[in-house]
């Protein structure tokens, strides 16, 4: 059945329907420690206990942090179609701040790339690699597996950087 509608006017719904989600943003923000996924995604498990579930931070948002930052979001009205474990959280934000570091030290394998030595996480939850600045980097054989101190975190242009503390040796 059609109706003509002049402007302005309301028609109450007599049957139900679906509804996409038009509610307004949410507003606010909350702190808690990020994990990461090795897909590029994460979630952030809120400090307030009142805060029902976990946060879903798609790869775009994540900004620098990396897996166990402490970090500050900002909620936002996104829905993102997940699955798995994803379709459980019930909101989305997107990282503003990283409080605190969760790392300072990781272990990782050497490769050569040019005339520069870098270390590549055996985390997968990590995804930066590390740009080795000490001479003793360039000693070191491709494959070894190392112990590396961050000495600059990753920024929103900027490398990590680290020097080697420990040689482990060889994979395997």
């Amino acid at each position: 059945m059609l109706v003509t509608l002049s402007p302005c006017q309301l028609v109450p719904r007599l049957l139900p329907a679906y509804n996409l989600n038009m509610a307004k943003p949410r507003q606010g923000t909350i702190t808690g420690r990020l994990t990461c996924h090795p897909d590029g995604y994460g979630f952030v498990i809120p400090d307030d206990p009142s805060v029902a579930g976990d946060v879903f931070i798609p790869p775009k948002k994540m900004r620098n942090a990396t897996h166990g930052d402490q970090v500050t979001v900002r909620l936002t009205d996104g829905r993102t179609p997940r699955r798995g474990r994803q379709a459980r959280s019930s909101l989305e934000g997107e990282v503003v701040k990283v409080d605190a570091r969760a790392r300072d030290v990781l272990v990782g394998k050497v490769f050569h790339y040019k005339d520069d030595v870098y270390v590549a996480p055996l985390d997968p939850r990590y995804h930066y690699t590390i740009r080795l600045v000490d001479e003793m980097g360039d000693d070191l054989p491709e494959g070894h597996i190392v112990t590396v101190a961050i000495l600059v975190q990753p920024g929103k242009r900027e490398m990590p950087l680290g020097e080697v503390v420990e040689v482990l040796g060889e994979p395997g």
